[in-house]
């Protein structure tokens, strides 16, 4: 069961590969800059309401796996994905736990009791918030395009690279707000999370991180 919730996570994470250079970026010319203003502008998000669109593209399938619903973010650790289409689910992650709702199936653990829970939930926050920078259990490189910026993390941690070979986590490159998520596995198989429809600072309420 633990190793299906930290797939799970992992999944989230992205569910956030071909070289940056590939999908239209080249090397940062002024990464101090860009982390400057990516940092201040973390430093002033409070919350994050916002639509997502999940695609999941696996070689084995022709097709992509596309979900969407509803994702919230609150300072310091409190994060909800609610999935609406075309299945229903739901995952919280506060004050050290997580609580995974699957129909009619509820799952509570303790995040502080497995180190890959933590990892990964650590990377979930800190992508979305846009410190991803600052986490040291990453080789991180940083890269741009005409339309945005994007920060490219390897993880150092062997557990979490059996989940997940490489995050990219895109920048819009005027509002430095983390417009999309990529995790790319061993497989070359990966999981992309857009946001839509993001507001910031808005006020959200500590129910929607409540398990009751």
């Amino acid at each position: 069961m633990l190793n299906k919730i930290v797939l799970t996570l992992a999944l989230v994470a992205a569910q956030l590969i071909s070289l940056a250079q590939a999908d239209g970026y080249a090397v940062m010319k002024n990464v101090d800059d860009f982390k400057s203003k990516a940092k201040a502008v973390a430093n002033k998000t409070n919350s994050i309401s916002s639509d997502f669109v999940q695609k999941k593209v696996l070689s084995i399938m022709e097709e992509e796996i596309v979900s969407k619903g509803k994702f919230l973010f609150k300072k310091e650790n409190s994060i909800r994905w609610e999935y609406k289409e075309p299945f229903v689910y739901l995952i919280i992650i506060n004050d050290g736990e997580i609580f995974i709702k699957d129909e009619n199936k509820e799952n509570k653990f303790d995040m502080k009791s497995n180190k890959t829970f933590k990892g990964i939930n650590d990377m979930i926050v800190n992508s979305v918030s846009g410190n991803i920078m600052d986490d040291d259990n990453y080789a991180v490189s940083y890269y741009e395009s005409a339309a945005g910026y994007m920060v490219q993390l390897i993880p150092k941690d062997d557990k979490l690279k059996e989940y997940m070979s490489t995050i990219q986590v895109f920048f819009d490159k005027t509002s430095y707000d983390v417009v999309k998520v990529k995790m790319i596995e061993e497989s070359e198989d990966y999981t992309s999370i857009e946001f839509k429809n993001r507001v910031v600072n808005s006020e959200v309420s500590d129910d929607k991180f409540s398990f009751k």
